[in-house]
This record gives C-alpha cells, sequence and structure tokens, in this order.
C-alpha cells in the first residue's frame, strides 16, 4: 500500500467527497462529534489509527486537531483507494 509523508497529504482530496461519502459523514457525525472531544483531552495525537476508514473522509477531522499522521484501516480495496489521497498511510484489512 501507498505510504505518503505529512507534507504529502492531498489536502484538495478531502474537497472531492462523493454523495455516498456526504451521506456517510452526515450519518457518522454524532460519533464523530464524540470523538473528537475525547481526541480533544489526548496530550499527544499526532498519530493517529483510523480503523474502519472507509475512503478517508473523517479523518479531515483529525488533521483539523493538530494529527499530523493518520493511518488508516479498512478491508474495502475500493474505498483504500481514495483514502489513500487523504491519509498518511493506509493498511488493507484482512477479515
Amino acid at each position: 500500500m501507498k505510504t505518503t509523508k505529512p507534507s504529502e497529504i492531498n489536502k484538495e482530496a478531502f474537497d472531492e467527497a462523493s454523495l455516498a461519502e456526504e451521506w456517510y459523514y452526515k450519518q457518522q457525525l454524532p460519533r464523530i462529534r464524540i470523538l473528537m472531544e475525547i481526541f480533544k483531552s489526548i496530550g499527544n495525537k499526532e498519530i493517529v489509527a483510523d480503523i474502519g476508514c472507509f475512503t478517508g473522509i473523517i479523518s479531515q477531522e483529525y488533521f483539523k486537531l493538530g494529527a499530523k499522521i493518520v493511518e488508516g484501516f479498512d478491508v474495502s480495496e475500493k474505498a483504500l483507494e481514495k483514502a489513500s489521497k487523504r491519509l498518511t498511510k493506509i493498511y488493507k484489512w484482512k477479515a
């Protein structure tokens, strides 16, 4: 899988969200808010593991709150293809 340095993260990739990603993001919003509150309270938040990252659409919130590295795990190769443009590193999760 592709590895990128934090300075190489494609910020524009977050602006190219599909309708499915926008729907997923809206459905996950209550959970995202809870995660963000937890995330804010963590001292060292430079590295984040996003388990079940889908296309990496939610990881934009981690970057906004100061994460330098976000590594994503998912079972879908198609989702990881898009996530590779948004996350620092991606891993195929074997179910």
